[in-house]
C-alpha cells in the first residue's frame, strides 16, 4: 500500500463488524500517509468528505484494482 492508492475497507473486515451497507461499506478513499505500526502499517486515508476514521490498519483495507479486490468482487 502506497501514498496515492485508492482503497476501500476489505470485505473480510466489514463482515467481521457486520457492516453490509451504508457509508463505510461503500466508501473509497485515497492513501495520504503510511507509517509502521507494530508488525503492520497504520494508513491515513482521505475519505473525500465521508465521516469515517482517518487512520486504519492496513490489514483492514483493500487497494482498488488489486488481486485481493478482484477476488472480493469490489473493483
Amino acid at each position: 500500500m502506497q501514498v496515492g492508492d485508492q482503497v476501500r475497507y476489505s470485505v473480510k473486515f466489514l463482515r467481521s463488524i457486520a457492516c453490509y451497507a451504508g457509508p463505510m461499506a461503500c466508501a473509497t478513499g485515497t492513501v495520504s500517509a503510511v507509517e509502521a505500526f507494530g508488525s503492520g502499517k497504520l494508513v491515513s486515508v482521505d475519505w473525500h468528505g465521508e465521516d469515517l476514521p482517518e487512520r486504519i490498519l492496513d490489514a483492514n483495507l483493500t487497494v482498488k484494482g488489486s488481486p485481493t479486490a478482484r477476488m472480493e468482487g469490489i473493483l
